[in-house]
């Protein structure tokens, strides 16, 4: 696992261009496991529980809403923090559904 996550591109522009396995995300399951990170992450950085933002950011994965989108959405309101929270979120789809392919 610690191999495939070396491959995963770290810098914006990598994983923002990253061509994302989407026929491997499954909605259920992965948007579960990625709703605790998003709203630890969202608390952290705004101070209060956001459960409706926490909502809408897995909506708009199960979506299959690419970096690029979910960085404009999520800009006004995370500020200067929205591109590392979207870096971190991508890397984590990317790795899940490289996982998948695979068929880990």
């Amino acid at each position: 696992a610690q191999a495939m996550m070396d491959t995963i591109p770290t810098a914006r522009d990598g994983v923002f261009s990253y061509a994302i396995k989407w026929d491997h995300y499954n909605a259920a399951t992965m948007g579960e496991k990625f709703r605790g990170w998003v709203a630890g992450k969202v608390e952290q950085l705004l101070g209060v529980p956001e459960p409706t933002l926490v909502d809408y950011v897995v909506k708009l994965l199960g979506n299959r809403t690419g970096p690029e989108q979910l960085h404009a959405e999520l800009a006004p309101v995370l500020d200067n923090d929205t591109e590392t929270f979207v870096i971190k979120l991508y890397r984590m789809v990317i790795y899940e559904t490289e996982k998948a392919a695979l068929g880990l």
